[in-house]
């Protein structure tokens, strides 16, 4: 490294073009070499070598030479929504397959501008392409922008939590609460059981499905719905009188269950649909779940060009609340529910790609 900085320095080039021919030659040696000279360059760099080139940029920073230069002063704020503007606007392009908060989020990403940008405002004032002000607004853009982007990121993305990994809940005492969460749990399914109602606030966010399964429908209510608003769906709860059920049975985001109606709906169905019926009882061969499209490698792509695994079936997807009745030539979208029967394993398959 050193002979290429004294050639470079011999024929009057910059001292940037000896180090990267250094580095060309050390891309030459063996893989064992290479990786060895690598991590050493690295600890250098890193460790040392880049943080005293920060910071040399602060000790040099002068924000007065920006209040002294009235055309660095303007440039600070043309450069500023120049860089949002022309760093996002190409960023738009991954609206053609991902959602607007997530194309905006990841837009908000792209803007932040540090170490490139530094680098380039320290080495144009050392050959003197620009002026003191000009570097002080340049640095202030670049602070600017690592410090906002990062904070609209965070504010934008909302990282989707692993379903599979979120659990379900049964709170309450009722008689057939055990053999309930012996059901959930017989398919596979995590699911907490809390026999006495809580007395404090429930933590939700472990939680992807629940029902209130106790003696007070009064109390069943106030949970459930504490659920729904932490965003547990389906949220559901058990309500025995029939006037506190039609009053619950429309409100959303909430799901009230009357023991007697249910019961006369299974009858009802059994006697008119018997074989859809004990389907939807998911016998041991064969089960019937909901799974949301995460997976943007499926984001538009149809039904037909999809390899579902073993006899998997996709009946129908669900789409902002509206169920579409599945066929070769649906498109699939990201956070679409799709309705899935087919064996354990064949479902379990697809919801870890899915």
């Amino acid at each position: 490294m050193i002979v290429f900085m004294v050639l470079s320095q011999t024929l009057g080039v910059q001292v940037i073009l000896g180090t990267f021919l250094a580095g060309v030659l050390v891309g030459l040696v063996n893989d064992k070499e290479r990786s060895d000279i690598r991590n050493k360059l690295d600890a250098i760099g890193f460790g040392f070598l880049i943080p005293i080139f920060f910071i040399m940029v602060g000790v040099n920073f002068n924000v007065r030479s920006l209040f002294s230069d009235p055309k660095a002063l303007l440039l600070l704020p043309i450069l500023f929504v120049a860089t949002y503007l022309f760093k996002a606007l190409p960023a738009l392009l991954l609206r053609l397959r991902y959602p607007w908060r997530e194309t905006l989020s990841g837009a908000s990403l792209l803007t932040t501008q540090m170490s490139v940008t530094v680098a380039a405002a320290s080495v144009g004032l050392q050959i003197g392409a620009i002026r003191q002000g000009v570097d002080t607004a340049i640095i202030l853009v670049a602070m600017l922008t690592s410090v906002i982007s990062p904070v609209l990121f965070g504010r934008l993305f909302r990282p989707q939590v692993d379903n599979d990994v979120r659990s379900c809940a049964v709170v309450g005492n009722m008689p057939g609460a055990s053999l309930l969460v012996e059901h959930i749990r017989a398919h596979g399914d995590g699911c907490a059981w809390i026999m006495d109602y809580p007395e404090e606030n429930v933590d939700w966010s472990s939680v992807r499905a629940m029902a209130a399964y106790g003696e007070d429908d009064a109390k069943n209510i106030a949970i459930a719905s504490a659920a729904a608003a932490a965003g547990v769906r389906p949220a559901l709860c058990l309500i025995r009188d029939l006037a506190t059920f039609h009053q619950y049975q429309n409100t959303e985001n909430l799901v009230p269950i009357n023991p007697q109606l249910a019961t006369v709906t299974l009858i009802d169905q059994l006697l008119h649909y018997p074989i859809s019926t004990q389907l939807l009882q998911a016998p041991a061969n064969l089960q019937i779940r909901e799974i949301e499209l995460t997976n943007r490698a499926f984001h538009r792509v149809t039904l037909m060009n999809i390899n579902l695994p073993g006899n998997l079936l996709i009946l129908s997807v669900v789409r902002d609340g509206v169920q579409v009745v599945a066929h070769g030539n649906t498109e699939l979208l990201v956070g679409d529910t799709l309705i899935v029967v087919g064996s354990p394993e064949d479902i379990s398959d697809f919801a870890q790609i899915a």
